[in-house]
Parts: C-alpha cells; sequence; structure tokens
C-alpha cells in the first residue's frame, strides 16, 4: 500500500542519512522500490545498478532521462512509444540506437518518417502496409508498385492497397501470383488475359463463366467439355465449341436425345 511504501521510504531515508550506501540498504532487506525516491536514478546508475534493475523498482523514462540515460541504453527495457513520447528523440536516433521498424512503427511513426532512414523493404519487413507506403507519395517521395513489389509486398498486400490487376501485370507478376493474390476473373479480363492463361493460373470454368468469357473462348483457352459444363455454361453453347462425344460422356447426364434438342448433329 502508499502507506507501507511512505514508511519504508522513510526508513531508507534513515538509514541513507547514517550514511549506509543503497548496497547496505538491499542487503537488510529492502527493495529497490523502497530506495526509489530517497535515492535519485542517477545515484543508483552510479553505484552500478542497471536500467533494467532501476525499471523493476519503478524508475520511469523521465527519471533516466534527468540522469542523463541515452536512447541506446533504454533499448529493450521501453518501447519506442515510451521513449518517444517521454524524450522526443528522432526516428533517425532511434534507428541508430537499434528500434527495429516493427518497433519504431509501434511507437507512432509513419512510413513517410521511416522512409528517411529505412528502405521499403525494411518498413514491409517492419509490418507497414502496402496501402502506407502507396499514400506517402507527393512531391517530395514517390513510391511505384516496382518499389513496392522489389520490397517483397505479395500480389495480395497490393490488391489491399488499391492497385489494379493490369498495374501488377506491367510489372511481372505472374497471373498465378494474382489468382493467389485474390484477384477475380472479371479483373483479369479486364486487364487484357486470355482464357488460356487464367487457366494456367488456376481460374474455374465457372469463375470464367461469371467474368462473361464465351464458351468459344473456353475452348480455345483449353478448358475441357467437363469443366464447362460443371462451370455452368449450357449445352446449348458448349455443343458448339465441343464434340457430342465429349460432351455425352462428359459425366453431367447428358444424352444423345439432349444433344438432339439443342441442334446438335
Amino acid at each position: 500500500s502508499i502507506f507501507n511504501l511512505n514508511v519504508k521510504h522513510n526508513e531508507v531515508m534513515k538509514l541513507r542519512e547514517t550514511n549506509f550506501s543503497p548496497a547496505d540498504i538491499l542487503q537488510m532487506g529492502h527493495s529497490m522500490k523502497d530506495l526509489n525516491g530517497p535515492f535519485t536514478a542517477s545515484e543508483l546508475l552510479a553505484a552500478d545498478y542497471s536500467v533494467a534493475e532501476l525499471k523493476v523498482g519503478g524508475f520511469e523514462i523521465p527519471d533516466f532521462k534527468e540522469a542523463g540515460v541515452g536512447a541506446a541504453d533504454l533499448h529493450g527495457h521501453f518501447s519506442a512509444s515510451e521513449v518517444k513520447q517521454v524524450t522526443g528523440f528522432s526516428m533517425k536516433r532511434m534507428k541508430s540506437v537499434g528500434y527495429s521498424a516493427m518497433e519504431l512503427r509501434a511507437g507512432g511513426y509513419t512510413a513517410k518518417e521511416m522512409l528517411v532512414c529505412f528502405s521499403k523493404k525494411e518498413l514491409c519487413e517492419g509490418s507497414y502496409s502496402a496501402a502506407e507506403l502507396r499514400a506517402v507519395t507527393g512531391v517530395t517521395v514517390t513510391v511505384t508498385v516496382s518499389d513496392l513489389k522489389l520490397a517483397g509486398y505479395s500480389a495480395h498486400q497490393l490488391r489491399d492497397a488499391g492497385y489494379a490487376a493490369k498495374d501488377l501485370l506491367l510489372v511481372q507478376f505472374t497471373p498465378a501470383a494474382l489468382y493467389a493474390g485474390g484477384y477475380t476473373a472479371v479483373q483479369l479480363k479486364e486487364a487484357g488475359l486470355s482464357a488460356e492463361l487464367l487457366r494456367r493460373a488456376g481460374y474455374s470454368a465457372e469463375n470464367m463463366r461469371q467474368a462473361g468469357f464465351s464458351c468459344l473462348e473456353m475452348c480455345a483457352g483449353g478448358y475441357t467439355a467437363v469443366a464447362v459444363l460443371g462451370g455452368g455454361y449450357s449445352l446449348a453453347d458448349a455443343k458448339a465449341c465441343y464434340k457430342c462425344r465429349d460432351l455425352i460422356t462428359a459425366g453431367i447426364g447428358y444424352t444423345c436425345a439432349d444433344l438432339r434438342g439443342v441442334g446438335a448433329t
């Protein structure tokens, strides 16, 4: 309790006044917290106690700042957010003493601030989003989709940042990468890709039908009769592109009578 702490502080103060050292007082059963007040951080550090030991005793960043402790010695004991808030150390100084991009992001530094000293790759590894870096682009800084790809951002991350499929294709992302990144068949069709390229990337016949590919385009793109009929294309559309034998053996249940009914000969 506060009362007990005050009693202990008074005891420690009396011991100090009779020339007992911090080590003597600790050996008597007092804790570092009891020394916090009767002794300053500067005095305890001068007595070879560490920042970690003082922090356990309740000493805070302002105490260490007053004692002349630098950012390097605070790193590992306090978060970047705590150090930034109290000391006002610049991001450049924080990096120089070992704070990582991830730690500094947690400390509230923006992507724009970070790009002064960190590479785009370091920001990617530090959990800054592609959208955050894209938003930095302005008069003095330019961040392109190519920059972001080289930094290690995936197609999925770039899609979340608002880049169109054609933007990624221009910097040599493959259709398969765009498929894995969540781009739709509609988006790749709008980017001018053929049915064959989409098939190789992994898009299903149903995806393709929803994107507006015709049955003729599907056949030219290498989709089988089984895939096309399974993807929801009608028998009437399929009969113009596939052999009757393929349509009957596609496993959908169509018969010769069904084919004659849609005009197949």
